[in-house]
């Protein structure tokens, strides 16, 4: 077994040798981002806006984004309380954990949280074959809402990324049902699976 301690942010960069300056206010933000994943060009700046300085930790959730799943070229957004996308505020100090140790689906119960609202998303999902665990939501704490119109993603950096209004449509009114009684039919399976086992 390793006697190694687990990793820990190092605001003053004793290890490396280089020293930071703490941001203004003192704070230190992180946001999750995935690497196949996006955030809106104006997410940050509406973050900016939102953020207070307060004492101890903070989380900011940006409400509104979208799924975008590859293989079926279909877009559908979505409002998601604890959503990959959540921001920790803390202060810049040697106990400042950054984002990454927080579970995203725990972290609103872990720490005091704001909601921000906006009538557009401000974060993409991408749900492609080698996703793990992306897929359709369905919980009490998502709503899916269909997309109707035609949308390009420029406002994301994905300029060649679009979805055509007549896709949206046949999408929501065919795939939409199948795929949520799929998802529904593989969780119910894995639920009974568990309780087989205790």
């Amino acid at each position: 077994m390793s006697d190694r301690k687990p990793a820990r942010y190092d605001p003053l960069g004793s290890r490396g040798g280089t020293r930071f300056h703490p941001p203004p206010h003192g704070l230190l933000i992180t946001t999750n981002l995935d690497n196949d994943d996006a955030l809106a060009s104006d997410a940050l700046e509406l973050l900016r806006r939102e953020i207070r300085p307060c004492p101890g930790k903070r989380i900011y959730s940006l409400l509104y984004g979208y799924q975008y799943f590859t293989s079926e070229r279909f877009l559908l957004k979505m409002r998601y309380t604890n959503n990959h996308f959540l921001t920790l505020v803390e202060p810049f100090d040697d106990r400042a954990e950054t984002i990454i140790a927080y579970r995203h689906t725990r972290a609103i119960r872990q720490q005091p949280t704001v909601y921000i609202s906006s009538p557009h998303g401000k974060w993409l999902e991408i749900v492609h074959e080698d996703n793990v665990s992306n897929d359709l939501r369905i919980n009490a704490k998502v709503r899916n809402i269909p997309v109707l119109r035609g949308r390009t993603f420029s406002d994301f950096g994905l300029p060649e990324l679009r979805v055509t209004a007549r896709r949206q449509w046949f999408q929501t009114l065919f795939l939409l049902p199948v795929r949520f009684l799929v998802t529904g039919a593989k969780r119910l399976r894995g639920k009974r699976a568990r309780l087989r086992r205790k």
